[in-house]
């Protein structure tokens, strides 16, 4: 019997630009439940105990069951600043716990919950004032609350285990630096600025960067960002349903005596042992009086039929009554259908914007309500990152700075290599370096 924990967690920030710090899976559409993808280090949801893998029964009062993936986007983003989840961890949720299991009392807001639910804000005391170089560190006043009723046996998850975690982390944080740069004209020295969301990055063109003429200009400084879990305006819909409507024509059904003894033949309609002649069409046995269509009740011996959702149709009815229509060409499809955002469509008709070949079974990226095959995709709307050259995917983190977009890790100085993700840093002809490294050096003449 797998053993399985249900989590009641609520997150709480300051404003919406503070990311959740997770990225979701699945849904109604994708075939598989809603779970949690990935989790972001140093995030709000890190911080108050998700996981990965961890299946999501309920978003705010709404069950998860038969949400589809951008149902439930659009469902967290309703939920403005305080973010109430239901998760279950160890086994995939069943109908039973969604219904039931995932009935538990209604979370208060923080400030009118007791003191012990809720984690204490670290406070920031400002370091003595001397001639040194400092570097502003963001200190977050999000809050994360843990509902003591849905918490393990063990308190994994309780509000002493999170503070006294913060608590270490926070003395490890060495917020003063002992360093002092000297600034010149040729060599510029920017200050980090703190995390907050963006959309996703607008392409780089160097041909709009202009230099830094002035020397007294005010610096640039790198933003960083961890987007959600989905872009609004793009997403990755690799799911395509691709079926064939199994056809048969006058002629096509054939009456069988049924003298063999050994022959058992069950009827696909009433799914009883038939007993006499029976019909055999498409791989299946039937009733001489249930081969019939399912709409106007014709003999389908007599002319052609159509099967579509286990039903047997007549061409004439399916045609007039059943055939869905295209949603480029607005005609009815009658032979092969494929299924994307939520239309039907020819596989003609179901083609990349750009470059208007057809996707078929393959992944496709949505801009703006367009399907665009991958590689047109990256080449339109993906930024690549100044440093590796490679796209930065959606839910990747960035950070601009330079005139340029990188990924996270990729800022690092130009000599030593060292992160400058957060860090200050002296940008010299138009390559970071850090301040050690960008420091000017000086002519020794004898």
């Amino acid at each position: 019997m797998s053993t399985y924990t249900m989590l009641h967690v609520t997150i709480q920030r300051d404003s919406n630009s503070v990311p959740w710090g997770f990225r979701m899976a699945g849904g109604r559409d994708h075939g598989g439940p809603l779970q949690i993808q990935t989790v972001n280090p140093n995030s709000l949801s890190e911080r108050c105990g998700m996981r990965t893998n961890d299946y999501i029964l309920r978003i705010g009062q709404i069950s998860a069951e038969f949400l589809q993936h951008q149902e439930a986007h659009e469902l967290i983003k309703r939920q403005s600043n305080v973010l109430d989840l239901i998760l279950q961890r160890g086994a995939v949720p069943t109908t039973a716990d969604y219904n039931s299991r995932a009935n538990f009392p209604t979370h208060q807001p923080a400030q009118h919950r007791p003191p012990a639910h809720v984690v204490p804000q670290p406070q920031y005391q400002p370091p003595p004032q001397h001639h040194s170089s400092q570097i502003p560190m963001p200190i977050s006043h999000n809050q994360v609350v843990i509902s003591a009723s849905t918490n393990t046996p063990i308190g994994l998850y309780s509000a002493e285990n999170v503070t006294d975690t913060i608590e270490r982390t926070l003395k490890s944080i060495d917020i003063a630096s002992d360093h002092h740069t000297e600034q010149s004209k040729s060599a510029n020295t920017y200050q980090p600025a703190s995390s907050h969301s963006m959309p996703k990055p607008i392409p780089h063109n160097e041909s709009h960067q202009q230099p830094n003429s002035v020397p007294h200009v005010s610096p640039a400084k790198p933003i960083i960002t961890d987007n959600v879990s989905i872009n609004k305006s793009s997403q990755d819909a690799a799911a395509i349903g691709r079926r064939i409507f199994k056809k048969g024509i006058k002629g096509s059904a054939s009456l069988n005596p049924n003298d063999n003894i050994n022959q058992v033949a069950i009827c696909f309609a009433c799914a009883i042992r038939i007993r006499g002649p029976f019909i055999s069409a498409m791989d299946r046995c039937y009733c001489v009086d249930h081969f019939t269509c399912s709409h106007c009740s014709i003999n389908l011996m007599e002319c052609g039929f159509v099967e579509e959702n286990g039903k047997l149709f007549c061409e004439l009815d399916f045609e007039q009554y059943f055939a869905p229509f295209c949603a480029k060409c607005g005609h009815k499809i009658l032979k092969e259908c494929i299924h994307a955002l939520e239309k039907t469509w020819h596989p003609e008709c179901f083609v990349c914007t750009a470059c208007r070949r057809e996707i078929g079974n393959g992944s496709f990226h949505v801009e703006e309500g367009q399907p665009y095959c991958i590689s047109d995709y990256q080449r339109m709307f993906q930024t690549k990152c100044s440093g590796c050259e490679f796209p930065i995917e959606p839910g990747d983190k960035y950070l601009e700075a330079m005139g340029g977009t990188y990924h996270a890790e990729c800022f690092t100085c130009s000599l030593c290599q060292v992160s400058l993700d957060g860090q200050a840093f002296v940008a010299k002809n138009n390559k970071p370096y850090c301040r050690q490294h960008g420091r000017p050096t000086f002519a020794r003449f004898n």
